[in-house]
């Protein structure tokens, strides 16, 4: 159940009476120009990420993946409106930054990557390419189909 009190909003499973550990304090309504300064500062973050991904191609070798994934120099990406939010978000490239990779072989087919992202990349576009919408992607500088199973966020570390 769900009731208004004012300009709160107030749920049955107020936090801490939810046994599973989920709930609602309280909710107020906000401006616009409020909700677009929480944008704003959202900007300023670095986002930490690991990452399950599944390579079409045999990584012949940790030293391989090395070469090609793991930096600690910042790349540059370009993004196009992600097919799975163009019915939510208008169509655009936008610019992001991949700050630092590190990929490990677990075996033939399967790496983790952890990667620290700009504010508003879109990982799982970054590893699959999004049929050539990111550019570049993990799939593109393996040179195969490349796919992400897990997408864990790990950090999230606020600049300013």
């Amino acid at each position: 159940n769900i009731w208004f009190e004012g300009d709160k909003i107030w749920t049955e499973n107020m936090y801490g009476k939810n046994e599973n550990g989920v709930g609602v304090d309280s909710l107020s309504f906000t401006t616009s120009s409020r909700f677009s300064g929480l944008q704003k500062e959202t900007e300023d973050k670095v986002k930490h990420y690991k990452c399950v991904c599944w390579s079409e191609r045999v990584i012949p070798s940790q030293h391989n993946l090395d070469n090609l994934l793991t930096t600690s120099e910042t790349i540059a990406i370009i993004q196009s409106t992600p097919i799975r939010v163009l019915h939510r978000r208008s169509s655009a490239d936008r610019l992001r930054h991949i700050l630092k990779a590190k990929a490990v072989k677990i075996d033939e087919h399967w790496f983790e990557l952890y990667i620290s992202t700009s504010a508003g990349t879109y990982v799982k576009e970054f590893v699959h390419g999004d049929m050539g919408r990111t550019r570049p992607s993990v799939s593109s500088i393996l040179d195969c189909k490349t796919d992400i199973v897990q997408l864990d966020c790990v950090g999230i570390q606020f600049n300013g």
